[in-house]
């Protein structure tokens, strides 16, 4: 289990959640936090409780989710602390998408040269899985460039949180067809400026998440939902991701694509929006056939992306695509 050290760490002190085997707490040197603790005469994981005095802040709000039991009473906790293994635990939730390569690929040296080939399992097994890899890279040099405490402050000056789910409901209240959620965008590199008055309704961050930062980060830059995807993301992150959001006022859209991830999602508590990828990764809704097909199965709101984006103009686009005007 990775931990997640949210603001300051030179204000922050970690103490086991458990006592030690002569009921007094043990302090913690930065090898036990590296490796483990020992725990009943074995090596193994103790549940931390992150402790600081700092104001309130999002990231102080952060922090206390680490103070609550939760964590150290959710299921995946309690298997780690059994002795089964991160791979174990992933494959029992159905998740084959591995964070990052194991070992990473060997290098190997040519006279002056070094290049590196990929070694048999630590090749991406699948497109996910290789945007991961890239992204998990991404994201450990952006956290460098900026931590978290500069983020804390460009929160403060981001525009404030619209309800993304509150007008996904009103639109389908409104018309009885699905809510858009539209793919956007004010310029492109090949075409400039596209829309000089760009002024977007409740904004998704459709991100590849995989660390609590970039749920900031997205905030910071005016977003008001984040995309979490089941396939990526164990039980335990979609939780504690999604409480992150509520904090920050955001909406947690959770992307599954079969129904074991739909069974999971369901039975993670204070999930409110479940969007279905069924198509892997494009968007797959062209016609008004299709919408028709996604509302007769219960969809209250749809992702549109391609079918859209590519049109000259997007207001046309939406009425061929739904049959009608839904914009009022």
């Amino acid at each position: 289990m990775e931990g997640i050290l949210i603001g300051d760490a030179s204000r922050v002190r970690f103490v086991p959640l458990a006592l030690g085997a002569k009921g007094r707490r043990k302090s913690l040197r930065f090898d036990d936090l590296k490796f483990g603790i020992s725990k009943g005469g074995r090596k193994g994981i103790v549940p931390l409780r992150c402790i600081s005095s700092d104001d309130e802040s999002p990231a102080e709000a952060a922090r206390k989710l680490l103070s609550k039991d939760f964590i150290a009473n959710f299921v995946e906790v309690k298997e780690w602390e059994s002795g089964k293994s991160l791979d174990t635990i992933l494959e029992n939730q159905g998740i084959r998408i591995r964070r990052r390569p194991p070992n990473g690929p060997p290098a190997h040296s040519v006279g002056p040269f070094e290049f590196r080939l990929d070694s048999e399992g630590n090749t991406p097994r699948n497109i996910l899985e290789k945007i991961i890899w890239n992204k998990d890279v991404e994201v450990a040099q952006l956290k460098e460039r900026k931590p978290l405490s500069m983020i804390n402050k460009d929160i403060k000056n981001a525009p404030p949180v619209r309800d993304f789910l509150g007008a996904l409901k009103a639109s389908y209240q409104r018309t009885g067809m699905p809510a858009l959620i539209a793919e956007v965008k004010k310029a492109s590199p090949s075409s400039g400026v596209l829309r000089e008055d760009f002024d977007p309704c409740p904004l998704l961050c459709k991100e590849f998440i995989i660390d609590a930062w970039q749920i900031y980060y997205a905030r910071s830059k005016g977003a008001d939902a984040v995309l979490l995807i089941a396939a990526v993301l164990p039980n335990i992150d979609i939780k504690y991701m999604s409480i992150i959001c509520q904090k920050l006022g955001m909406a947690a859209l959770v992307e599954v694509h079969n129904e074991r991830e739909i069974d999971r999602v369901l039975g993670i508590t204070g999930i409110e929006l479940i969007g279905i990828n069924n198509r892997d990764l494009e968007s797959g809704l062209f016609t008004p056939e299709d919408i028709a097909f996604v509302q007769n199965a219960g969809a209250h709101a749809v992702l549109v992306g391609e079918s859209l984006i590519k049109q000259d103009d997007p207001g046309k686009g939406i009425v061929q695509l739904f049959g009608k005007d839904i914009s009022s």
